[in-house]
Parts: structure tokens; sequence; C-alpha cells
């Protein structure tokens, strides 16, 4: 088994955390090694799951092919796919470190072929779209990539070339998955609008080339299969989540986080990130207060937020402007040591948050758009015998799953939003009990080991030669 991922074991973010797990489990049930193939400074790293080593540097990449490929995910890709093209930015240069950063990580991949016998392939998410069609070259791989982000539901004409290019390496995969089947059907109007060597069945959700050129252009044209589109959205262990909650232990040692433990108070946990809606967030704060006056000095909001994607001016900037408005807030409602949005930008480890779960009289959970959200599911599981209420945005892909028995809010709608905080305040404790249960639910039907299964350990045939080919070595310089 083979994983390819930008960022390697033990990185930051819910995704690593999960595949850690699953490898772990993978590892154990079958006995097999587990190549984890990561980018660690500028170097191409693989790391094996039983050598209890530091993991091996393969390849070394360019620095300033780092720092094109970090910009061409963050300032270009990543909005497009949010349907939020106003943030874009985009830089041919940038492009072609793109290119380059995902061959530099093919080539090590490639050439590994010729030391061991591993034949699946799980490639993730954005920054690596071009790899699969890349290791297409070799004839016997088996491939899957999944795509943590949205779809976009429209693309404009002048990024419409970019697009397809990615949309052909991620059809170089025999199996692409996503989480809703909103990005999926995106996908696939998507590629059958503007891709016309390939074809589309909507119903069966596959893609087929009807011309031997269909994505040949980055090593070359090769044989290509099928590609099986899979719905299947990023599970949580929920067993693992309850276990940890019920130590039942308030370990938060931020001061203030401190300040928000004698009173009811609403949660947020993201990135400073336009996509997450932290700024429609505040003024729907500022929006509930004016409202419900009652509320000051009854009730806080605790924000824990780090800046994102630093170095890059949307993302600094959209981080200052939030912290202004909160500031903002803060100073016209604020009394004595009670605050109304009470900002932690430190991280706080994993038993605080289950802690900070816990004990929230709500989850406001408002992207404006986001492929998941991983820590609307995270609440749902730490919930113990008096949860708080679940506030979700319909901009979450989550949202899919358990939209149904959440509060629904509109990031575009201030008004709206604190009406729906004050519903959840007041909800009876017999109504949020039955909607969280009702959430679990849906949490045990779609777990992290059936997402797993689904794309890493689906059976595949029989295998031809592995050795490294003639057309291989030529295609990746050896």
């Amino acid at each position: 088994m083979n994983i390819l991922s930008y960022r390697g074991p033990k990185a930051g973010g819910g995704v690593s955390a999960a595949l850690s797990s699953v490898m772990k489990t993978f590892a154990n049930c079958t006995g097999g090694l587990v190549h984890w193939w990561h980018v660690a400074g500028c170097s191409v790293r693989d790391a094996l799951d039983r050598h209890d080593r530091d993991a091996e540097a393969l390849v070394d990449i360019p620095a300033g092919v780092i720092d094109g490929h970090y910009r061409y995910c963050n300032e270009f890709l990543w909005p497009i796919m949010h349907d939020l093209p106003q943030y874009a930015v985009f830089n041919t240069i940038d492009r072609h470190c793109y290119r380059r950063f995902n061959l530099s990580f093919a080539s090590p991949v490639l050439h590994s072929l010729r030391n061991h016998q591993s034949s699946h392939y799980f490639v993730q998410d954005y920054q690596m779209a071009l790899v699969p069609r890349m290791l297409r070259v070799q004839p016997g791989l088996d491939i899957s990539l999944f795509w943590h982000i949205p779809w976009p539901r429209l693309v404009m004409e002048e990024h419409r070339p970019m697009l397809v290019e990615v949309a052909e390496g991620l059809l170089g995969s025999q199996r692409l998955g996503f989480h809703t089947s909103e990005y999926a059907d995106n996908f696939l109007s998507f590629v059958a609008s503007y891709m016309p060597a390939f074809s589309v069945d909507f119903e069966a959700l596959t893609v087929t080339p009807s011309s031997a050129r269909a994505g040949g252009d980055l090593f070359g044209s090769r044989s290509q299969s099928v590609t099986q589109l899979v719905v299947s959205p990023l599970g949580l262990d929920l067993d693992f989540w309850k276990s940890k909650a019920g130590a039942g232990v308030w370990s938060v040692s931020s001061p203030s986080v401190e300040l928000t433990k004698s009173r009811p108070f609403v949660l947020s946990v993201d990135r400073a990130d336009y996509t997450k809606g932290v700024l429609e967030r505040i003024n729907a704060i500022d929006k509930f207060f004016e409202a419900y006056p009652e509320r000051v000095e009854q009730v806080s909001f605790l924000q824990v937020c780090q800046p994102t994607r630093q170095g890059l001016a949307a993302f600094d900037n959209y981080y200052r402007q939030c912290r202004e408005v909160t500031d903002d807030v803060n100073g016209r409602y604020s009394q004595g040591d009670w605050q109304p949005i009470v900002w932690v930008d430190e991280p706080l480890p994993q038993s605080a948050l289950i802690e900070l779960y816990r004990s929230a009289s709500g989850m406001l959970v408002n992207p404006v758009r986001d492929g998941l959200n991983l820590t609307a599911k995270e609440f749902v599981g730490s919930s113990a015998s008096n949860p708080g209420a679940l506030l979700l945005s319909p901009g979450a892909g989550v949202f899919a799953e358990l939209g149904g028995h959440c509060s629904p809010v509109d990031p575009s709608s201030p008004t709206q939003m604190a009406s729906a905080i004050e519903g959840a305040l007041t909800m009876s404790l017999p109504e949020r009990q039955e909607r969280i249960s009702r959430m679990k639910d849906i949490l045990r039907a779609h777990t992290l080991e059936d997402w797993w299964t689904t794309f890493a350990v689906a059976p595949i045939d029989a295998l031809t030669d592995m050795t490294c080919s003639e057309d291989v070595r030529e295609a990746i310089g050896f």
C-alpha cells in the first residue's frame, strides 16, 4: 500500500490524523508495509509504518518550485474550487511549478517500483492532482484519488484550461472519490462540457476515454481504464472520540478559554480562511447581541481560530479584518471580565478540544463553502448526556449528512444566523439529545473504516510484471 499526500504522518489537520489511524489499522490487519510518500521541507520522503526512524529523503525539489506550487494551490486552485473566483490570482510561472512539483513527486514513486511489489496507490487531494495521470505510464497499478475539497459549480471561461489539466490528472485514477454527490455531479458536468475526449455516464458515475489522446500530454499517451467516481464522505472513528471524551477532565489551560468556563458559550473551531465564513460569523454575533441584549454577559462565543497560509495576501488580509471587526464588537459589548467574542489563536491539544466540544452550549459551523468540515463530526462524536446544539451551514459538505438534524444557518444573513443561535440556546434538552442521537447514527453508518476500505483497499485485478518498464524509465529520466 502506498499513500501519496502533500502532508505526512503527524501533520496538522484532521485528514492527516485520519490517515495515520487507518494506516496503522491496515498494517496490523494485513501485516503489509504502508509507504507514506509526502513532502517535508524541500524533499519527497517515504515514511514506512513499521520503521522507527525518520522518513527517508528520496528526491529534493527546488525551493522555488515548492513556493510556486504552494501559491498555485492556495492563490488559484483553492478559491476557484470553492466557487470564490474573486480571490483567485493566476500566475503562469506558478502553474509550471505546479506541474514540475507533481512530476518531481511522481518520479521517485515510479522509480521505487524496481524495489518493491506494492501495487495500490492512494493519492490525496488538490496538491497532487496531476500525479495519477503520471503514474498511469506504468501498467498494472491500482490508483485511487480522494478529492477533499469541492469541485466548483461554475467555472469562468478563462479558468477552464487550468481545470481541464487538473481533471485530466484526476482521470488517471481508477477510483475518484468525493465527499458529496454535488461535487461528483459538478465534476461530471465539467468533463461533459469541456473535455470532448472523454465520455461521461451520469447514472453510473463513470468517465471513459473516447480518444487515444485523452489526457496524453503529461507523460505521453497510454491506455487508460474507466474512472469510477465514488461518493463517500470522510468518516469519523466514533469509538475513539467517545472514549477520549469519557475522561471528563477540564484540560484547557488557555487563560482566554478559562473566561468562558463559568458561562454558557458557543464554540467555533476553524482557520481564518475566507471559505470558512469567519467574518460572516462575527457580523452575525454582532447582530445577535443587538437583537437579544439580554444575552449580554450571559453567553460568549469562543473562537478557536489560527491564521492560515501566512505570507499570502488574501489570507493575511482576511485574518486582520476578522480581528479588527472582533475588536470592534468586543469594544461595544464587553462588560468587566466578560467579552462577547473570546478569540484563541494558539493551537489547542486534542484533549482540550474534546472538552470544549462536550462543554459548549452550541457549535457554530458556518462556512461559505467547505469540502466537508470534520469539526462538526467531532462535536457530535464527543457529545455527552447534556449535548449542545449543532448550528451548521449548507455550505459545508457535511450538511449532506447531518443537515436534517442540525440547526441550519445562512452565512449570507446575519439576521437569520442570530435567530438560529437564539433558537439553539433555548432548545430543550430532550430535543438536543434526540438530534445528536440521530446524527451519531449517521456517523456510525459512514465510519472512517468504511471510507478507507472504499478507496484504499478495494479489490484489484491480477497484476502485470511490476518491473519498471523502459517507457517509464524514459519518462522519469532514469
